[in-house]
């Protein structure tokens, strides 16, 4: 699991530099990571969930947000996604609704 905070293509709000700074150096692992095992033909699949009601969020936003899913359904899209993806897909980077993201 990877997070869309540490996309550089992806930062229009600045801010919370060690934050993005760590998730950055996350996806930089997760995509070289999936260049070694390519070649016997395992599939390396770079998800962000999106925003999840989990209870985590301490300022209340993320239950109000339209966008934000129940954990159960997050992880169902999620393994939607997964399950839909081949070798020439190893190492990108997707969005639980499917559409793939910037690094």
């Amino acid at each position: 699991m990877f997070s869309r905070v540490g996309s550089i293509a992806d930062n229009s709000s600045g801010g919370s530099y060690a934050n993005r700074a760590s998730k950055a150096t996350l996806n930089s692992i997760g995509e070289s990571m999936a260049m070694n095992p390519k070649d016997r033909g395992v599939v390396v699949v770079l998800m962000h969930r999106g925003y999840v009601k989990t209870g985590l969020d301490t300022s209340g936003k993320t239950p109000q947000m339209k966008e934000a899913v129940e954990p159960e359904e997050a992880a169902e899209k999620l393994w939607e996604v997964c399950m839909e993806k081949g070798i020439e897909e190893t190492g990108k980077f997707w969005h639980r609704e499917g559409m793939e993201l910037d690094w």
